[in-house]
């Protein structure tokens, strides 16, 4: 199933993103945050 992700499932995008492609989470940083803002 496919959907879009909402805005509060940021976390989860990043527990995906490090099972895929990453050793560690990136750091939540007010950049992090709104580059996430942007995508949304």
């Amino acid at each position: 199933m496919v959907r879009e992700i909402r805005e509060n499932e940021w976390y989860e995008l990043l527990k995906l993103y490090l099972f895929l492609h990453e050793e560690s989470v990136p750091e939540i940083t007010e950049y992090l945050m709104n580059t996430w803002k942007d995508i949304i």
